[in-house]
């Protein structure tokens, strides 16, 4: 399909790169179905944790399928799959960054979690395959819900006759572009990562707080 496009607008295709990318693709997809096949069959790897690599490997793996046409828009130097396809690539795009980050967040909380519960004698009762079957379902909400204005505005823009799928914003576009700016920093940046460090920053002194207990 790349090289068809490719070759229907003009673009003379470099064998040794194109083949490059292809494999880089098949190996990333061989890898990451191969990780989806096994969490999925395999009941000993039904943990908690496994159910969020899956959906991480998930993530990643939509990510990759829509690689090439990725690919094909960097080297055409313009957009001509139309603009569905323009607001469903940039929508898995922006599936990808949100959902993995918020995931890796959850996955720290559980640690976390897990990390206290050594502390107390009795189990973790809420810590279950159903209940984070659950939560998982909830972070893809939660992400469709913070992707919706990428989907929205992403547009095919005419600019000296190429086509380009882009973020089309309202007047004043200046002022629509920095909010937009702000928006990923802060819920595809700062909340999850200042999350996460203040995790690991608790769970590090609790060690080392269990440590100088047990070493006195």
């Amino acid at each position: 399909m790349l090289s068809n496009v490719l070759q229907d607008h003009g673009f003379e295709e470099k064998p040794i790169k194109l083949n490059w990318e292809r494999s880089v693709c098949l190996l990333f997809l061989t890898f990451l179905t191969a990780v989806i096949y096994v969490i999925l069959k395999a009941p000993k790897m039904k943990t908690v944790t496994n159910i969020f690599i899956l959906n991480l490997a998930i993530a990643d793996e939509l990510f990759t399928l829509v690689l090439p046409i990725n690919i094909a828009d960097y080297l055409l130097l313009q957009w001509p799959f139309g603009e569905f396809m323009c607001k469903l690539i940039i929508s898995i795009d922006q599936y990808n960054i949100f959902s993995s980050i918020y995931f890796l967040t959850i996955m720290s909380l559980d640690h976390y979690l897990v990390v206290v519960a050594t502390t107390k004698p009795r189990k973790m009762s809420y810590r279950t395959y159903q209940a984070v079957k659950i939560v998982s379902l909830c972070i893809w909400s939660f992400v469709t819900v913070i992707i919706l204005p990428f989907t929205v505005f992403a547009e095919i823009h005419k600019e000296q006759g190429h086509s380009q799928c882009v973020f089309v914003f309202p007047h004043p576009e200046s002022m629509w572009w920095k909010g937009s700016q702000i928006y990923t920093l802060i819920l595809g940046f700062a909340i999850p990562v200042s999350t996460i460090c203040i995790l690991y920053t608790i769970m590090l002194s609790f060690r080392k707080l269990m440590d100088c207990r047990t070493t006195s």
